[in-house]
């Protein structure tokens, strides 16, 4: 029986690698490393971790349409592009899954409640597994675990903290490896989370690199050893050249078009919001109300809503590292609709009309897009990332020059007990992930496209192809190790 050891060491990048000397993760390499480095189309997914868990529903992930770059004809919608998730594709191969730290955004299958699962952070509360942990392996595994309260990244000994956590996290998954436990699926989150709380290279390198990088040299052998196959995968990678990045979300929010808001003391954000300015909120926000809360943010209406929105019933991050066009779903309909769309249009075009080209509202593209007339379409004058989050850290950033690092294009690679048949492959999409571990274990995995297409199938797939050079830059980038490192 094939078993599996799958580690998701988040924000990694091949470039990290050497910067923060990690030695084992350095010597795994046999020659160049190679792998896809850009990524000018969103990906088709939200975060990696959360997409490889719970299979692919765009939509309910706030990701809409994909446009050709020129034309801004839709090449891909939707719902054309569908995934099984990794889970149920290795239940049906007969591999029960550990699956641990794994952050949700989205609820998971009841399918799962009799596999050994255990969230990561932070989660909403409708995604939150009750039950869904196995009481086979229960007392097994729980003196282990440590789950995160993220108010203690803020302090005084948060570095002790998140070192302490890597030793826990790495004692479950040695722990379950001696118990042959057959596929195990593991998301070291501190390896991107010290970047939250720290800009200081040597502290990271000290805290967290240096301490996973041991771990590793630990865990890798001795699943080998056991007969494991193993995955290190990664989210994130970083694209080898400058460009700007535009947080349009800040833009809205400095002009009063997006507040901040909480699920939980709302009347306290609430308080803040009148009363002080944006700086002090976002400094109250990370350093006094508890991380556990979910933030959500709101478009003004002419009355307060009764109720508190998600992100996704108003504003869309469709093209979230598109190279030319950023998407924004506006809320409401018919004059009301048009009203907020014209505001926010008209603070765009005054805060970025030097790098923008056009502005679209969708009716004008799309007549046919009902209830939809109003959302609208930036089009800027040359290549920038287009970031329309709801993370509050990046306030501060309106147009930043320098390298964007959140393109899930990071590691991955395959490590064999057969060195001859160790490979390293950069990944740019989830799917990638889930179809390479599925296919390096003997299985031909799923077709790409399972839904259902509103345009012929063979028109879309020959559109992707006649694009791809262009939007997706699929050819490998070689990345020698003397060259990274003499950069570093």
């Amino acid at each position: 029986m094939r078993k599996i050891l799958i580690l998701g060491l988040d924000g990694l990048c091949y470039e990290w690698i050497f910067r923060m000397n990690m030695k084992f993760l350095s010597s795994i390499d046999t020659g160049m490393i190679y792998g896809i480095m850009r990524s000018y189309i969103p990906p088709i997914t939200p975060m990696v971790w959360t997409s490889i868990l719970t299979g692919v529903n765009p939509e309910l992930h706030n990701i809409w349409y994909f446009h050709d770059e020129h034309t801004l004809k839709p090449i891909c919608l939707h719902y054309d592009c569908k995934y099984p998730c990794l889970w149920h594709l290795l239940e049906n191969l007969g591999i029960e899954g550990a699956w641990l730290w794994i952050p949700l955004t989205y609820p998971l299958s009841r399918a799962l409640h009799n596999k050994l699962f255990f969230s990561g952070i932070p989660i909403p509360n409708n995604a939150k597994p009750s039950r869904i942990m196995s009481i086979k392996f229960y007392d097994f595994v729980r003196k282990y675990i440590n789950l995160y309260d993220m108010k203690k990244l803020y302090s005084p000994h948060k570095l002790e903290y998140m070192s302490d956590n890597i030793v826990f996290r790495f004692r479950v998954i040695r722990a379950l490896l001696n118990k042959e436990y057959p596929s195990i699926f593991a998301v070291i989150p501190e390896t991107d989370l010290i970047w939250h709380v720290t800009d200081s290279i040597s502290t990271a390198h000290d805290n967290v690199y240096t301490i996973v990088d041991e771990w590793l040299q630990e865990i890798v052998p001795l699943a080998i050893n056991k007969g494991y196959e193993v995955f290190i995968v990664s989210d994130h990678g970083e694209a080898d050249f400058t460009r700007y990045v535009v947080f349009i979300n800040n833009i809205l929010r400095r002009r009063g078009l997006i507040k901040f808001k909480t699920s939980l003391m709302n009347f306290l954000i609430n308080s803040v919001i009148r009363t002080k300015s944006l700086n002090d909120l976002i400094s109250i926000t990370m350093n006094a109300i508890p991380w556990n809360l979910l933030f959500e943010i709101t478009l003004p209406f002419r009355s307060a809503p009764k109720r508190s929105l998600s992100p996704r019933e108003f504003l869309s991050y469709a093209m979230i590292g598109s190279s030319r066009y950023g998407y924004i779903k506006v809320k409401g309909r018919g004059i009301a609709q048009k009203i907020l769309s014209e505001k926010v249009m008209k603070v765009i075009q005054e805060e970025l009309g030097d790098i923008i080209e056009n502005i679209y509202l969708i009716k004008e593209l799309y007549p046919n897009a009902l209830g939809r007339e109003y959302d609208i379409i930036v089009k800027l004058k040359r290549d920038y990332l287009v970031s329309i989050g709801i993370l509050p850290y990046d306030i501060d950033l309106l147009k930043t020059r320098g390298r964007y690092a959140h393109s899930l294009n990071g590691v991955f690679m395959w490590i064999s007990k057969n060195v001859q048949e160790r490979k390293y492959i950069g990944t740019l999409k989830p799917e990638d992930i889930t179809a390479s571990i599925v296919a390096r274990l003997g299985f031909k995995p799923p077709h790409y496209f399972t839904g259902k297409p509103k345009v012929p199938f063979g028109e879309i797939s020959e559109k992707l192809i006649k694009v791809s050079e262009r939007l997706l830059l699929v050819h490998k980038v070689k990345y020698l190790r003397k060259k990274i490192s003499s950069k570093a």
